[in-house]
């Protein structure tokens, strides 16, 4: 299952991280599309959630929207802000 990943920085906290997963969009036997959206925090296992979509672009997009929820919840678990290239605009465009 192919990845696609991006890694997300923890302020204040030095050499912590979170990192996002989504696979790319496949096609399930009733015919809709499905993108596994995957939260890695530290060492924890790892937390997936699927998004479905009519076609691929849209499993994809509504993958990404799902990453973003997932990604805010972790942040108010933890207590943590996530960064992207020191910014808090992650680059998801959601």
């Amino acid at each position: 299952m192919q990845m696609i990943t991006r890694i997300f920085e923890v302020e204040g906290h030095e050499g912590q991280h979170v990192s996002m997963g989504l696979t790319v969009p496949s096609v399930q036997p009733a015919g809709e599309w499905a993108c596994t959206v995957q939260i890695l925090v530290g060492n924890e296992t790892p937390e997936e959630s699927v998004a479905y979509g009519e076609d691929p672009l849209q499993a994809l997009l509504l993958g990404v929207q799902l990453a973003s929820i997932l990604l805010r919840n972790v942040e108010r678990r933890m207590g943590w802000r996530l960064l992207w290239f020191g910014s808090t605009d992650w680059g998801l465009g959601v």
